[in-house]
């Protein structure tokens, strides 16, 4: 396999593409035990072990070293690696690896990160979000089936309380800007305006 560039990209590490697309990570040692040059070929068979024996490992300690400080999902997992240029086929073996001992759980990590803002962030928020991290659409609806829209209102009220509080008197642009900043939070709109308008919430505040 054909050897097309070698960028340094830190003090002793360096980035070394291949003619098949496929780039990783070298130290300064490495480059030179092995003999590694712009333009030589490498074997198929050095480049696996190389890939089994130096970044698997270090795959999975990442993983590992990842899981300790938060749960993440496969995705952010993946994403973790690619930017530190693991191969797509270690990247793979890794996640596999470590997912058999159920470190990793996307259905646990969505769960729990319901739970932990659904008093705090709006439906749609939490929906994007969970979306944004990899989660599967379908294991989203599954688990939002049951936070239905009007589990927000008080919440809403929550922060509406929060906003005017202290104010004398609540103007209309008041209410507006409120509203403005509820809708841009996810919020269900028939909910933001039945609450930020109504009089009885802002008269008992």
């Amino acid at each position: 396999m054909i050897i097309t560039d070698i960028e340094k990209i830190g003090r002793y590490r360096y980035l070394v593409r291949f003619e098949d697309g496929c780039r990783c990570v070298f130290d300064e040692k490495q480059i030179r035990e092995m003999n590694i040059e712009e333009g030589k070929d490498m074997s198929l068979e050095d480049r696996d072990k190389y890939f089994k024996d130096v970044l698997l490992p270090r795959a999975k300690e990442y993983i590992l070293r990842t899981l300790t400080s938060s749960d993440k999902t496969v995705a952010q997992l993946k994403t973790g690696l690619k930017r530190k240029y693991m191969p797509d086929v270690i990247i793979e073996e890794a996640v596999e690896c470590i997912d058999r001992y159920g470190y990793i759980d996307d259905v646990r990590f969505a769960v729990n990160y319901i739970e932990s803002r659904k008093n705090s962030k709006s439906r749609e928020y939490i929906r994007h979000s969970l979306s944004s991290k990899g989660i599967d659409p379908q294991v989203i609806a599954e688990l939002m089936q049951d936070y239905d829209k009007e589990l927000e209102i008080p919440l809403i009220e929550k922060k509406i309380i929060s906003f005017f509080k202290g104010k004398k008197e609540i103007s209309r642009k008041d209410m507006d800007k409120l509203a403005a900043s509820l809708l841009r939070q996810g919020f269900d709109q028939t909910n933001v305006y039945n609450c930020v308008y109504n009089k009885d919430i802002v008269k008992n505040m």
